[in-house]
Parts: C-alpha cells; sequence; structure tokens
C-alpha cells in the first residue's frame, strides 16, 4: 500500500470518527437517542446546503430568492425537529401513558400543520410582493 493510500484511510477514518463523535454529542445535548439525533442534524446539514443554494442561485432564479423563501426554509427548519418533539413529548408523559402516543401541544398534527400553512401563506405573500 502506497503512502497516499493510507493517508487517504487515514482521512476517511478521522472524518467517519469525526461525525460518530458530532452526532454523539448532538444526540446527548439534546436528550435524544443517537439514531433520531443523527436524522435531525442530517436533516439540519441538508437545510443548510438548500439555504446556501438558495443564497447562491437567488439571483438567477428569483422564486428562491432568500428574501422571498425565506417562510419556507422556517418551516423546514420546524421540520427538521420534528422526530425530537415527538421524543420529549415522550418523555413528558406519566409513565401510566407510556405505551400510548403522548401528543402536546407542540407535537401535535394540528401544530405542525399550522406552521406549514403559515410558512406556505408567507412564501405566497412574498411572491406576491414585488421587488
Amino acid at each position: 500500500m502506497a503512502k497516499s493510500d493510507e493517508d487517504r484511510w487515514i482521512g476517511i477514518l478521522a472524518v467517519v470518527f469525526t461525525a460518530i463523535g458530532v452526532v454523539l454529542a448532538f444526540s446527548k445535548f439534546f436528550g435524544l437517542d443517537p439514531a433520531i439525533g443523527g436524522a435531525v442534524l442530517l436533516k439540519l446539514l441538508l437545510l443548510t446546503a438548500v439555504t446556501v443554494g438558495c443564497w447562491k442561485f437567488g439571483d438567477d432564479v428569483p422564486f428562491i430568492r432568500p428574501g422571498k423563501s425565506w417562510p419556507l426554509l422556517l418551516v423546514f427548519f420546524f421540520m427538521c425537529w420534528w422526530p425530537a418533539l415527538d421524543v420529549w413529548a415522550r418523555h413528558q408523559s406519566p409513565r401510566l401513558w407510556a405505551d400510548e402516543e403522548v401528543t402536546l401541544w407542540w407535537n401535535a398534527w394540528y401544530t405542525k400543520l399550522a406552521v406549514v400553512l403559515a410558512g406556505l401563506a408567507g412564501y405566497v405573500v412574498n411572491l406576491r410582493r414585488g421587488e
């Protein structure tokens, strides 16, 4: 094995172990299990990539310009946290209802729907508004 191949494998392993460490630290900080913490973190990273894309290509494609798309980006941010909200709601439940699905106002379907509809309405208003 050549020196450059060894360096490449060491770099790959360093990135993998760093990513695992970040997911574990993120999960522990927010009180989530690693699978849910990893899912939330991955969704947040994808949202970051979409936001950067909006900034980069916003001048060429007006309807994704950050000034127009921020309500949708905010909704997507909220959607990234849905699995965590469900876990946190389960932790708020009394032990009597541990087997049942627990719904609090902040993880209820109507709150999620209201946030999505408000974000869509904000996006439509921003599209209709002339800039």
